[in-house]
């Protein structure tokens, strides 16, 4: 399969609009972002679901969806992938806006958040 992260501007313009939508490339690209935290301190199953409660609260707020991650407890990281609910796109304000959420809350011990990356075709060979 053909990654699309360096398509070729000749490569897009021999697409039409509704090739350009199936494939999610040129004005239907699709950015999302993933982070990584390291809890500030180590949380049973019910602590954890507080903070989860709130993060879906923060990221349905912004019209965005996560994929978010945790081993069993004590929970020590998660780890998610962020994209927008419906079609479209994270803006780097949106991806800013989540990251000082984050960083602001009193679980937070280490945050790293990844750069914009194409949500369908950034992965790379998997």
């Amino acid at each position: 399969m053909k990654t699309f992260d360096k398509i070729s501007r000749r490569c897009l313009a021999r697409l039409n609009r509704r090739q350009r939508k199936k494939l999610r490339v040129g004005e239907f690209q699709e950015m999302g972002f993933e982070f990584e935290l390291v809890l500030a301190a180590p949380m049973d199953d019910a602590a954890f679901e507080g903070f989860f409660d709130a993060f879906y609260e923060q990221i349905k707020s912004l019209g965005l969806s996560a994929s978010l991650g945790w081993g069993p407890a004590p929970i020590v990281q998660t780890s998610a992938f962020i994209t927008a609910f419906d079609d479209g796109t994270v803006t780097p304000a949106l991806r800013e806006t989540m990251a000082a959420w984050l960083q602001a809350r009193p679980e937070a011990g280490q945050l790293r958040v990844g750069e914009l990356i194409d949500a369908w075709h950034g992965w790379g060979d998997i």
